[in-house]
């Protein structure tokens, strides 16, 4: 009962303790102006719009995400107790952990597609978890699926890729288990496949994609291999010269800044993707050319995820928050006209502050004093989390747990390969399968045969 009261306490302080909607950059904008945007989940930016135009009140987005955030993580941890031995007691202090902690909280009250996808993806994991028939779980696993990279699309690389993993290591060891039957693998790439083609038919774009934009990061991430490239793009002698350079530091600034790398290549197409085949070829030919220089380069962002310093000082100044400029007369703190006509046409209450992005409010202030040791929590996790899948004893190293933590390894590699700088938001989904990991550790721990309770499933 003191783990429930514990529970439903911290639940309730987190929707009244701090009501202030976060924004991040221009993608907050994008989600809120009239339109489907064709590079930010249009799904999200609908649903968030109607939520505020039918409330009046910024406010009702905080809410609402805060509210399926824990419902997402009880649905997994309740899947998690058919799954081992752990009572209840000790899963509702998993669940206050992974709802309250920094990352978790500040985001849930942002808007901004990150606080929901990790909600989606906490439920894909319970629907993969449940003792369920191949019909049903395909169907279940196809629709969690299908929202999670309808909000997200950066989780489908790894989260199809350690599906893939978990098939193939069930096959190598020869188990019966329903979970990663091809079904599941089958569900996650329709899915996909399925965005794709809604994504493609409601952004009136010509080439199936589920996101239009994904090679503007990727040239963005890697341009410091980019230098002997420069030939193979369209930039003018004039526009080279005034090119950023193409070094690490200037990854952003390459993505983004009027004066880098894919500004200047996008300025000469009518559209992204007529630029897109351009810049695919870009990353391709810079990849292949210089492969010791591209593995330096996903060490070195995969070192910076992992290096106390700059974790800590990045969290500390609040850096990629939304709340504090990236750039040195970056306006992106202060909301947009645009935003804020849109917002008054809603009547919404209280009236919409340009300064509002950078509002002060506890959930600021937990992530810059907290956010940084949470973020190395997660990171250093994932770096490590197939060696945890090897020290486990082998009947715990179920295909479930072979998925969740080819997961968290894939997807920080991911992030290595195609952030263009240090963003501890995009660490969140790892709760889940930290979560996950820690249970069955502590499962293996009390019961050392591990073998499965009555009517218990063996996942």
């Amino acid at each position: 009962m003191a783990a429930i009261a514990l529970a439903a306490t911290c639940f309730l302080l987190s929707l009244i303790i701090d009501p202030v909607p976060r924004f991040h950059l221009e993608d907050s904008a994008d989600f809120l102006l009239p339109g489907f945007s064709r590079v930010r989940s249009w799904t999200y930016g609908t649903a968030i719009s109607f939520l505020i135009s039918a409330t009046g009140r910024l406010a009702s987005v905080p809410v609402a995400q805060i509210i399926l955030t824990w419902c997402s993580f009880a649905a997994f941890l309740t899947a998690v107790t058919r799954a081992t031995y752990l009572k209840c007691p000790l899963l509702f202090v998993f669940l206050v952990v992974g709802c309250c902690e920094p990352l978790a909280y500040y985001w849930s009250h942002a808007i901004m597609a990150d606080s929901v996808a990790r909600a989606a993806f906490a439920l894909v994991c319970a629907v993969l978890l449940m003792p369920l028939r191949p019909r049903l779980r395909f169907a279940l696993v196809f629709l969690a699926a299908l929202v999670l990279i309808s909000f997200r699309v950066v989780y489908f690389p790894a989260l199809a890729a350690a599906a893939a993993v978990a098939v193939a290591w069930q096959i190598w060891r020869r188990r019966n288990d329903a979970v990663f039957r091809p079904v599941a693998l089958a569900a996650i790439l329709s899915a996909n496949l399925g965005y794709a083609c809604a994504n493609t038919l409601v952004t009136q774009s010509r080439v199936l994609s589920t996101n239009i934009s994904d090679m503007d990061f990727l040239v963005g991430a890697l341009s410091p291999l980019m230098g002997d490239e420069l030939g193979n793009t369209p930039l003018t002698p004039a526009e080279r010269s005034r090119l950023l350079p193409l070094v690490y530091e200037n990854r952003l600034g390459n993505t983004f800044n009027p004066h880098g790398l894919v500004p200047l290549i996008l300025s000469h197409f009518s559209s992204i993707e007529k630029a897109r085949l351009l810049m695919r070829q870009l990353v391709v030919d810079s990849v292949r050319r210089h492969p010791a220089g591209f593995v330096r380069l996903v060490l070195r962002q995969w070192g910076d995820y992992l290096n106390p310093v700059l974790v800590i000082r990045s969290q500390e100044a609040g850096r990629m928050s939304g709340a504090v400029a990236a750039f040195r007369n970056d306006r992106s703190v202060i909301l947009p006209d645009s935003v804020v006509a849109v917002l008054r046409q809603w009547h919404v209450r209280p009236a919409a502050n340009p300064d509002l992005p950078s509002q002060a409010s506890p959930a600021l202030t937990y992530l810059e004093e907290a956010g940084g040791v949470w973020s190395l929590v997660l990171a250093y996790y994932a770096t490590f989390s197939l060696l945890f899948v090897a020290a486990m004893p082998a009947r715990c190293r179920t295909p479930f747990l072979v998925f969740i933590n080819s997961f968290a390894f894939l997807y920080l590699m991911s992030i290595a390969i195609g952030a263009n700088e240090l963003v501890s938001r995009y660490l969140l989904p790892l709760d889940v399968p930290l979560a996950y990991t820690i249970a069955v550790a502590l499962d293996c721990a009390r019961r050392r045969d591990c073998s499965p309770a009555p009517g218990k499933s063996e996942l």
